[in-house]
């Protein structure tokens, strides 16, 4: 199906259903999904072999086929609240979202270097704005283009409602670190490396494609790391969670902040490896 007109649809019944209903039909257009669209489902198998090798827990195919298919059903749940909540706010009164070790946000903004907001494709990393606009901050956050110029306006739409300043992937070093000399944040995917060049590094204990760019940044600015998620509980609330900010300083090399990420990153996915939506594989 056409990416615009599956999203596009999507869009629509968000408007038109409520969210339980939504939710109903994103089980099954899940369910379709993991049976049929292979090349995905591999992808996401083989990548959480490896965080459940890591783990030093046992696992059985038939475990890892039941994780695999819950991961599926929160993507699709995280599609219909990609549209059907991108206008809420933290003090919604019927508290969706909840918020957990603001302080760390303060502590950042309190250096005044700037903030680099990383965060992964895990949970819904899309609401996390409305915390961080709450808690006074410009949002800025570099996207991928879309492949058609209707689905980027259909994105770019969503992300307007929420206050997203969506930076371009081309020059992206420049409009960063503009935006850090300004004081703002931006936001960053750390779990999906679009760079051409390969750059491999320790993951899971195996050598894995993630972007550098958070780390350099951080060393050429100064600007403090903070690692944030938006995650789903078993009600379908959410959590905002920061979690301890990493504060670069002159005697870390850019390896030694790269290693502070993956650690940041490694703690969420082990714990949360049903919403880590990793679709493409990471690890050779």
């Amino acid at each position: 199906m056409n990416a615009f007109l599956l999203y596009g649809t999507v869009n629509l019944l968000t408007k038109l259903l409520p969210r339980r209903a939504c939710y109903a039909v994103a089980r099954q257009a899940s369910g379709w999904a993991y049976r049929y669209n292979h090349a995905v489902r591999n992808a996401l198998a083989a990548n959480l072999r490896v965080v459940l090798d890591a783990r030093g827990t046992a696992w059985t195919e038939s475990e890892l086929e039941q994780l695999v298919r819950r991961n599926f059903e929160n993507f699709g749940k995280y599609v219909v609240d990609f549209f059907q909540t991108g206008s809420l706010s933290p003090r919604a009164p019927d508290a969706v979202l909840k918020v957990d070790h603001i302080e760390r946000l303060q502590e950042c903004r309190a250096l005044e270097r700037g903030i680099i907001g990383l965060t992964a494709h895990v949970g819904n990393w899309e609401l996390g704005a409305s915390v961080l606009r709450t808690n006074g901050c410009r949002v800025n956050a570099v996207v991928l283009k879309q492949p058609s110029a209707r689905l980027d306006a259909l994105f770019r739409s969503q992300r307007i409602r929420r206050g997203v300043h969506a930076l371009s992937t081309e020059n992206t070093a420049t409009s960063v670190s503009a935006c850090l000399k300004r004081n703002e944040l931006v936001v960053l995917l750390a779990d999906l490396d679009c760079s051409r060049g390969r750059r491999d590094v320790p993951f899971f204990g195996k050598p894995a494609r993630l972007p550098r760019g958070p780390a350099v940044l951080a060393k050429r600015s100064g600007a403090p790391i903070l690692p944030a998620f938006v995650l789903r509980q078993s009600d379908d609330t959410f959590c905002f969670r920061a979690y301890p900010p990493i504060l670069p300083d002159r005697s870390q090399s850019v390896h030694d902040i790269q290693t502070c990420i993956c650690a940041a990153l490694e703690e969420l996915i082990a714990d949360h490896p049903d919403q880590w939506f990793a679709f493409e594989p990471l690890w050779a």
